[in-house]
């Protein structure tokens, strides 16, 4: 029987993007088709072009920074439970209860285009995170209304510690119970060479919103 600490979600980076789903992944719930989860240890294994992220937030984080040709760029405000991201027409809200600078050692990730590995593994240490019940949520607006978007939510948990907590797009559940080590199933655990990612896609409102919610997963085994 696996613990469930699930009294706190936690975020580090999102990313999205105007292109279908590419990289190789493990399906978290093969029957559910709302998105699939990544183990990385690699820049080069996420998504990154900068012809198609139409915006990349780096949670939290001390400044922006490019990996792989893509800007992220901290959500950092005034309030530091609430989050601002905007590039061009796009603006990312984030709300958070709690918030940590430098909540885990970067992840020794390798590859990657210049000090792209490098930004990517210090990106990884900040994080948001709420406490039960409450939500994180991110909203996303300024999208073309009806359009389809690739979505990628990066966690890092920062030890072998195995989190669980539920993630719900424009009202609708996509995950039901993602766990800080990436699935239920091993050997797909957290190491300091990786963390995980959940990609999906999904179709804007017809007012160009994508709202995402990662909340404290209920029940457990």
């Amino acid at each position: 029987m696996k613990l469930h600490y699930s009294f706190k979600t936690l975020l580090t980076t999102l990313v999205v993007g105007s292109t279908s789903l590419v990289a190789e992944t493990i399906v978290l719930n093969e029957d559910d088709g709302n998105g699939k989860i990544l183990r990385i240890t690699s820049p080069d294994e996420l998504h990154l072009d900068p012809d198609t992220i139409v915006v990349a937030v780096d949670v939290f984080g001390n400044e922006d920074s490019e990996v792989n040709g893509v800007l992220f760029q901290t959500d950092k405000t005034d309030d530091d439970t609430i989050g601002l991201v905007e590039r061009d027409s796009v603006r990312v809200d984030l709300e958070s209860t709690h918030f940590i600078d430098g909540w885990a050692a970067a992840p020794d990730f390798v590859g990657g285009d210049g000090n792209s590995a490098e930004n990517l593994s210090a990106i990884m240490e900040d994080i948001r995170w709420s406490q039960a019940p409450n939500p994180l949520t991110m909203d996303v607006s300024g999208l073309a209304a009806g359009g389809l978007y690739e979505v990628q939510i990066l966690v890092n948990e920062g030890a072998d510690r195995d989190r669980h907590w539920d993630i719900s797009v424009n009202d609708v559940l996509t995950v039901d119970d993602f766990t800080s080590e990436g699935t239920n199933e091993d050997p797909d655990v957290w190491s300091p060479e990786n963390t995980f990612v959940y990609v999906g896609e999904f179709e804007a409102s017809g007012d160009g919103e994508l709202s995402i919610i990662m909340q404290q997963h209920i029940g457990g085994q």
